[in-house]
């Protein structure tokens, strides 16, 4: 199956801000590891109080011939397989840099397939990190699935299929799928949460 993950530039109080919306569909695969990076998985509840099974990611700082450029540099491949519990390619890393509040990305997509299964998205704040963060949170909080997320960062909330999250004057935007293509909703929560303890450190 295929799909498309759309990003777009929001004005949001006068400050270009990222909004993230998208839903990995793709091929069933099994999840890989390799590298410094073990993988286990560890039951847990879900938003909607089913269980679920949560890959639990323990990684040392990935070495230069683990990781890409940009933001990739800051997740082994087999990490975001691990997250994605299906096999990804190497990450491709892009940037936006057009508007006031530049971005570095990284895009995982699931192999065989088209569909991501994790991507990063790490902005600049600089200066400004708390009140930016802010606007962005107050233009999503409409969502239907907007939540506060505690335990990450100094600041983090989820809406449609990311986490977004702030540390100091770094913004992450966080997006961990499945194979199966099916709309995880706050389900990811725990996936991302794991992703960013990885990302956080290495910033």
């Amino acid at each position: 199956m295929n799909s498309r993950f759309r990003r777009r530039w929001a004005k949001v109080a006068g400050v270009a801000l990222v909004l993230v919306a998208g839903v990995g569909c793709g091929d069933d695969g099994s999840s890989s590891t390799a590298g410094d990076t073990s993988a286990t998985t560890a039951p847990s509840t879900s938003a909607s109080g089913a269980a679920t099974t949560t890959p639990s990611v323990v990684g040392t700082s990935p070495s230069s011939a683990d990781t890409g450029t940009g933001a990739c540099k800051y997740v082994t491949t087999a990490e975001a397989s691990a997250l994605a519990t299906s096999p990804v390619k190497p990450g491709v890393a892009r940037s936006l840099t057009s508007g006031p509040v530049p971005f570095e990305y990284c895009d995982f997509i699931f192999d065989p397939g088209n569909a991501p299964g994790v991507t990063i998205g790490v902005a600049d704040l600089t200066g400004n990190g708390p009140a930016l963060f802010e606007q962005f949170r107050q233009s999503e909080m409409s969502g239907s699935d907007y939540q506060e997320v505690s335990g990450v960062g100094d600041e983090a909330f989820f809406v449609g299929t990311n986490l977004n999250v702030r540390q100091g004057d770094a913004g992450l935007i966080l997006y961990v799928g499945r194979a199966t293509g099916n709309p995880r909703g706050p389900d990811a929560i725990p996936d991302e949460k794991a992703l960013a303890a990885l990302i956080l450190p290495r910033l």
